[in-house]
């Protein structure tokens, strides 16, 4: 063996050495170079991705967003199927593309890292969403509620419909609605609240609002939102993750962290118990808002509180014709 022989030889182990190296930090890079509101919505598509994936019952995939590794043996029948998944569970066209870009952006990186082989990437990189045109086909050919898809009329909610609802048996339950109908958060901000969100001294909620990629906005807990968290908190809250847990048939409190579709349905599920049909977070934030402009609340106010960007979107909340009675 000649000396170019050894040299070559040697700068081959080197190079294959680096690359080992590099695509330990091909995630971490990824993750410092972007803002945080970015790696939020990131971080709540890939959760939806984990859950979808143990569906398939291919489990420990749940740090997606930073460990290569949980990509390895990734193909394009998976991604989809995840679209395919979605579609079934009712996700709105716009979520559905959403998600795709961003399963399609970390595969991308574990390719990088060698996790993905480059042929079957370049198939996952063509699991493409929907065009405009194409997603209206879609939707008229499906018949469940589409998950994010506003209704064009708001289920109208009564005082004392809203004091049945708040009053849940179930503490996650009463914490949920008290949420919903007291502070009118969106489905996406309720799924994403952790633990760590609530200053306990200050009786403040941070959130982030994903919709409109706002900064953690603190809200001043009312003071039945605020016992309904407390009691939650002393009593069923793991450790400092996700505030919701889901629950399994029965009701019994599982792990932290509930997805926005079984939001959506526990929601349905408990308007229907008090004669409310087709009940969705929605309809609680318009309720919340029509409430506020009904004991005075100005339309600045308004845009405030629930982070609107258009005095017309505040004001589409506070038709005079649907507002409720103020307490």
């Amino acid at each position: 063996m000649n000396a170019l022989t050894i040299s070559n030889n040697q700068n081959l182990t080197i190079g294959q050495v680096a690359n080992q190296v590099a695509s330990n930090f091909v995630f971490d890079d990824y993750t410092k170079r972007k803002a945080d509101n970015t790696l939020r919505r990131h971080k709540a598509d890939l959760s939806l991705f984990a859950e979808y994936l143990e569906h398939c019952q291919l489990f420990g995939r749940d740090d997606l967003m930073s460990n290569s590794e949980s990509w390895q043996g990734m193909t394009w029948g998976l991604i989809k199927g995840f679209s395919e998944w979605m579609l079934q569970a009712g996700y709105a066209i716009g979520s559905i593309n959403a998600r795709l870009s961003t399963i399609r952006i970390y595969a991308g990186l574990a390719t990088k890292a060698g996790m993905i082989d480059p042929r079957e990437s370049y198939l996952i990189n063509n699991v493409s969403g929907y065009a405009v045109n194409e997603g209206k086909n879609v939707d008229a050919k499906r018949d469940n509620c589409r998950v994010g898809r506003k209704k064009a009329e708001a289920t109208g909610i009564s005082l004392e419909q809203a004091e049945l609802l708040k009053n849940q048996p179930s503490r996650r339950n009463r914490l949920v609605m008290h949420l919903l109908l007291e502070h009118g958060l969106r489905v996406s901000e309720l799924s994403l609240l952790k633990i760590s969100d609530f200053d306990r001294d200050a009786n403040m909620l941070s959130f982030y609002r994903p919709k409109v990629k706002q900064d953690a906005i603190p809200h001043l807990l009312k003071n039945g939102t605020l016992r309904a968290m407390l009691y939650y908190l002393d009593n069923d809250a793991i450790g400092d993750g996700y505030l919701l847990r889901g629950s399994r048939k029965g009701g019994r409190l599982d792990q932290p962290g509930m997805a926005e579709q079984n939001l959506n349905a526990l929601v349905a599920k408990l308007g229907k118990t008090i004669g409310l049909e087709n009940l969705s977070p929605h309809d609680c934030r318009h309720y919340c808002a029509s409430k506020l402009a009904r004991q005075g609340k100005s339309v600045r106010e308004l845009m405030d509180f629930f982070g609107w960007t258009s005095a017309s979107t505040a004001m589409r909340y506070v038709d005079s014709s649907k507002w409720v009675e103020a307490d």
